[in-house]
């Protein structure tokens, strides 16, 4: 990941002098349709801070503020029962201007900084077999922490997709983790142990996700808001790791449109409204999958990886049910993506020896000198 260059901080005053610093020795290392983040040097470690992007602000300060400090509450919150989120340390309120030189208050959130390069830059630019392994376990590691986030507190993360989940750069080669590095744009069910005020606009939006990655029923605010939705989502994002394709392209090109991800929202919207429901013609797409997938392989018939991979790209099929109630729950999902991982490391070592370095996923970072830590973060 080659950051940008950083933003020119000759324009910004902030409460902390000490932010001023750290932004000043930063970079962006990636930018989102909220948010900023930066990295930083303290103490000869990196840390992530991720502030609201001021044309944000502009538009609506109040509002940005209250969902960037509840998104970090949820993110705290998740990090600290799962090993599969950052850890978020706090927030602390900055002084920041917008393009025209007015004075904002933008919110700062500290996180730990994961090296490595978010799933769907990476289905980006795969071109080896442990690409897609990596992924697999990558997505395998954003199931349980989904699941925990849903049953242990409440929180369902409606915007799940592969560009918030990222895959770590370990030690050894193949011994990364997924992270989700995202809560998204969260909604608490009712028995949720947390007390965290999101605003009424988000929950009044009728979308709460990615359409690429959302349910008709979701954009008509008929979809259960629960576990259910991640069901599907989970669906959607497991084809398209095993098969490098966005699934409502498929889908949509199988109805004579065009490629789904090229049209303008509103159109999005509308194909899939005509097409999402199509649970059958989803079915034929998962079993034709699962076939290209073991011949790619060169799986025989009896040959066990077969019969698990089938059964992986059955129950995603399922998973797409338009019923919720049909759909397998995340701990079903969870299994068959750990036998299909398994599998796949037990092909990977029959195969030829290939290239597996992963110096081209690490980030290109200047050296930051050791900075002052953050005064006056916290998570209500």
């Amino acid at each position: 990941m080659t950051p940008n260059p950083p933003r020119n901080v000759t324009q910004y005053r902030f409460e902390e002098p000490v932010f001023g610093q750290y932004i000043a020795q930063s970079q962006i290392i990636g930018q989102g349709g909220m948010g900023e983040v930066y990295v930083i040097n303290e103490g000869h470690k990196l840390f992530a801070i991720k502030t609201i992007q001021p044309r944000c602000l502009s538009k609506d300060e109040k509002f940005f503020q209250a969902l960037a400090i509840a998104e970090a509450r949820i993110g705290k919150a998740a990090s600290d029962v799962s090993f599969y989120f950052p850890t978020v340390y706090g927030t602390q309120k900055v002084e920041d201007f917008d393009s025209s030189g007015r004075p904002l208050t933008n919110v700062a959130t500290k996180m730990d900084f994961i090296e490595g390069k978010d799933l769907e830059k990476r289905l980006a630019d795969t071109n080896n077999p442990t690409d897609v392994r990596d992924m697999l376990r990558a997505f395998y590691h954003s199931l349980i922490g989904q699941r925990t986030l849903a049953q242990e507190l409440g929180v369902i993360n409606t915007d799940y997709k592969p560009s918030n989940i990222m895959y770590t750069n370990g030690k050894q080669v193949g011994r990364g983790q997924g992270k989700i590095i995202d809560v998204g744009i969260a909604r608490l069910l009712d028995y949720s142990p947390l007390r965290i005020s999101i605003p009424q606009p988000v929950l009044d939006i009728p979308s709460y996700g990615t359409i690429e990655y959302s349910s008709p029923k979701e954009l008509a605010q008929k979809e259960d808001l629960g576990e259910a939705l991640l069901q599907f989502k989970a669906g959607l994002v497991g084809y398209e790791i095993m098969t490098g394709k966005l699934f409502y392209d498929v889908l949509a090109q199988e109805h004579s449109e065009r490629d789904f991800s090229s049209l303008p929202t509103l159109e999005k919207a509308r194909v899939l409204f005509q097409i999402g429901n199509d649970h059958e013609t989803m079915k034929e797409l998962m079993a034709q999958a699962a076939s290209q997938c073991i011949e790619s392989y060169g799986l025989s018939e009896s040959d066990s990886a077969k019969l698990y991979l089938n059964l992986y790209f059955n129950v995603l099929a399922q998973a797409l049910d338009p019923i919720p109630s049909k759909r397998p729950n995340l701990s079903v999902i969870e299994y068959v993506t750990h036998n299909a991982l398994d599998q796949l490391l037990k092909i990977e070592k029959t195969m030829p020896v290939i290239d597996q370095t992963r110096s081209n996923y690490a980030p290109t970072l200047v050296t930051l000198p050791p900075t002052m830590p953050l005064q006056g973060l916290y998570v209500a």
